[in-house]
């Protein structure tokens, strides 16, 4: 109960969001005044380490850690805010057939760039693909609402599938809940 009671409370949910946008600031300060070297600059490793390989661990102990981190997800809740209340859930519906192919071809574009692109390791590459992934994911996220991201985020969609295998999940009340590992694998 008293778990329950931390993981949903308004005051920990808005200090996960700034925890989100501290490291996203970190992570673009050290992309914009760092050196261009994966053995000297922090954003690789906040990258390649913490974020794609960090993911996992801490999707299966906590649950969908992208979802509540997203410094995205928290962007676009601040612009949502100044659009009129009949657009704070997107302009259009997102037509079922999607399903999460975005948040797939994410994933594929991701791993291309960090085990095949030329210069997958140099700065200019990595905010490329961060610059394009932030833009199609709040764009998406204000023409569709905050479905998209769930459908559309590849290190979110990652994510929940991974935290799938935790032993933590809410019932059909939304009410946290404690089960063997892989038992609610099965609500994928």
């Amino acid at each position: 109960g008293w778990i329950a009671d931390l993981v949903d409370a308004p005051w920990w949910t808005r200090t996960l969001r700034m925890v989100g946008l501290v490291v996203l600031g970190f992570a673009l300060w050290c992309g914009v005044a760092g050196p261009d070297d994966p053995g000297t600059n922090p954003v690789f490793g906040l990258v390649y380490v913490v974020l794609w390989v960090g993911l996992v661990p801490g999707s299966l102990l906590l649950g969908p850690v992208v979802k509540a981190l997203s410094p995205l997800r928290t962007l676009h809740l601040g612009l949502s805010r100044m659009l009129p209340t009949s657009r704070r859930d997107g302009w259009w519906s997102l037509p079922g057939w999607v399903g999460r192919w975005p948040a797939a071809a994410g994933l594929v574009a991701f791993a291309w760039v960090e085990l095949i692109a030329p210069g997958g390791t140099t700065l200019p590459v990595l905010a490329a693909w961060f610059a394009g992934y932030a833009v199609v994911v709040l764009a998406g996220a204000v023409l569709f609402g905050p479905t998209w991201f769930a459908r559309a985020d590849p290190f979110e969609a990652y994510s929940t599938l991974v935290a799938h295998l935790s032993p933590w999940s809410r019932d059909h009340r939304g009410r946290l809940e404690v089960l063997s590992p892989l038992h609610h694998l099965s609500r994928v």
